[in-house]
């Protein structure tokens, strides 16, 4: 068995295969801070939390469209987070935006779900880029079978 491109290739069917995809997300997503906040301010019918929530779902689920990802059964997820400061607490950042990107990953199809099933985990990493903010997420698949 070797590993090529990602995917692990064997003689006969029933391996295992591995994927991974990668996903830069250009910005600065809100934090979980900002994200309760706007939980609280209502405008009309929708809540201030409903339109920064729907406008990352458009921006991710666009990012997913321009780099022609691929559905996963279940996967590992490491976050990169590029802040242009240390100015936001890591928790704060990463708590909101993995909600954010987990979310409109489902949305587009990419994960069936945000459950344990299809969730393995996490890590999230930090660092500080000032001309660059955004996040880089890596989506490790483990555990489809490739049933040829």
């Amino acid at each position: 068995m070797q590993v090529i491109h990602g995917r692990i290739q064997g003689m006969g069917e029933g391996q295992i295969i591995m994927r991974d995809q990668s996903l830069f997300i250009a910005g600065t997503l809100p934090g979980l801070n900002d994200l309760i906040a706007d939980a609280k301010v209502r405008n009309n019918r929708y809540s201030k939390y409903a339109k920064t929530k729907a406008r990352w779902t458009d921006i991710i689920q666009w990012s997913v469209v321009a780099k022609k990802m691929e559905p996963v059964s279940r996967a590992w997820f490491d976050f990169t987070w590029y802040e242009n400061s240390r100015r936001r607490d890591p928790d704060n950042i990463a708590a909101a935006g993995r909600k954010l990107i987990l979310d409109a990953l489902k949305e587009s199809g990419i994960i069936s779900n945000d459950g344990w099933n299809q969730v393995a985990g996490w890590s999230d990493t930090f660092r500080v880029e000032k001309d660059n903010p955004g996040v880089l997420v890596i989506i490790r698949e483990r555990g489809c079978v490739d049933a040829r």
